[in-house]
């Protein structure tokens, strides 16, 4: 039995969203709040009964003075469900379930905490804080995607279909964290077919962090000719620096100490943290984005209920593992392009079952296609720093090898971003003493 994802109360007064619960409007709380439960087949033609309670940020009933004395806020009921005409077994149905309670003095910008009980059990997700606001929110649609249902679904079919998806990278499972490092690294904006071969000559130039920290920053970018984006080239040299002085020489464990480090955002940190160490976290790139916003939510998201959606798998005992069958599981059916009628998880799918356009190009963490390569300004860039591989160039003969009338604003470009340096007539990449 799950939690609706969201509520609402007409009039703009009492919202649920997202299991964040916030009270609006100058006037008292509504009497009535309508929240939604989704009730699987084994659970029909029985009762139910329901709490919910208000409580301070302790945990302790929030008191009101009535007529009668101090009271709490507590309101229970019953409600049974019954399974309409054809429901196939184990499909679950939202059950409407109206609280009626009397109006509550509560303040702008107070906190507080609804806990939502079914059958005993507070649920995932119906525990949570709100404040008081006094402005309006916008409306949302009630509905209930049943996250965590589909969310066991999706381990199921990950683990079946294991052997059939996954893919032969040679950093998967690799015993050495800076390689994997690397790899994260290489693989933002860049395709895994480009990285395979660079990678693997990148680690035997710089096999450790320190052996990359004491490099010049020229022959880091020389090694990363054909990769593009060369400004990761410069984080990781400088993140290298940053493992050398502050970690001994190591890639650091925690998710917070990874984010620390030039050039390691949300996803990349979450990344070397699971795949390096095994630490319990999912991994949110755009292959996943788009298997929740499909397969578990049937709906667009927000970076907020992305990250709601993987609490939804609870505790992983392998995150490495889970994580890679998530992404290998996305690359061969959840692509941009999706590959519906193939996939073994199509039945489970809530884009499948509610229809609509396909919600994941708008999703939060799905990247938007790059622009074509030939004649972008990345190629430009890649043609001005392969014209100093061989050291310094004078600034006419590298304009004579690349034509573009671009080039100007690109070299300045270069320069402001510390890739290239500029010595009177000549241009060199930065580190060059030749």
């Amino acid at each position: 039995m799950l939690l609706a994802d969201s509520a609402q109360v007409a009039d703009g007064k009492l919202f649920i969203l997202g299991g964040g619960w916030s009270i609006t409007g100058p006037g008292p709380v509504p009497s009535a709040v309508a929240i939604k439960v989704a009730v699987d087949a084994h659970e029909f033609n029985s009762t139910h009964h329901w709490e919910l309670f208000l409580e301070d940020a302790d945990g302790r009933p929030v008191l009101f003075p009535t007529p009668e004395g101090n009271q709490s806020v507590e309101v229970r009921g019953d409600f049974q469900a019954s399974a309409p005409e054809g429901l196939p077994a184990g499909t679950p149905v939202d059950i409407p379930i109206a609280v009626n309670f009397g109006p509550l003095p509560l303040q702008a910008n107070s906190r507080f905490v609804w806990r939502f009980v079914v059958d005993g059990e507070s649920l995932p997700g119906a525990s949570a804080a709100f404040t008081t606001r006094p402005q309006a929110l916008p409306s949302y649609e009630v509905v209930d995607r049943a996250h965590r249902k589909r969310a066991q679904q999706r381990v199921s079919v990950l683990e079946s279909s294991k052997a059939a998806i996954a893919r032969d990278l040679p950093w998967i499972q690799h015993s050495d964290p800076w390689a994997i490092y690397v790899s994260e690294v290489m693989l933002q904006q860049t395709q895994v077919s480009r990285v395979i071969d660079p990678w693997k000559n990148f680690l035997v130039a710089f096999p450790t962090p320190a052996k990359l920290a004491a490099a010049p920053l020229a022959d880091v970018l020389v090694a990363w000719q054909g990769l593009g984006f060369a400004r990761r080239a410069r984080f990781l040299h400088e993140a290298a620096k940053v493992m050398a002085r502050d970690f001994g020489g190591q890639v650091p464990r925690s998710v917070d100490e990874l984010r620390s480090l030039p050039g390691i955002g949300e996803y990349s940190a979450a990344s070397i943290a699971s795949f390096a160490y095994g630490e319990p976290v999912i991994v949110l790139d755009t292959n996943v984005a788009r298997i929740f916003s499909r397969a578990l939510a049937g709906q667009t998201l927000s970076l907020p209920r992305l990250r709601e959606i993987a609490h939804s798998f609870g505790e992983i005992s392998d995150s490495a593992a889970f994580n890679q069958q998530l992404l290998d599981f996305g690359a061969r059916f959840c692509r941009a392009r999706p590959e519906c009628e193939t996939c073994p998880a199509r039945k489970f799918c809530a884009w499948q079952e509610f229809g609509g356009v396909d919600p994941a190009p708008n999703s939060a963490k799905v990247s938007k296609p790059q622009s074509t390569f030939q004649g972008s300004r990345r190629q430009v860039r890649g043609q001005v720093l392969k014209a100093l591989n061989d050291g310094p160039v004078l600034i006419e003969t590298l304009k004579k090898a690349v034509t573009d009338p671009r080039v100007n604003e690109v070299i300045d470009e270069l320069i402001g971003e510390g890739l290239i340096e500029k010595d009177r007539r000549k241009l060199r990449l930065s580190g060059d003493e030749r």
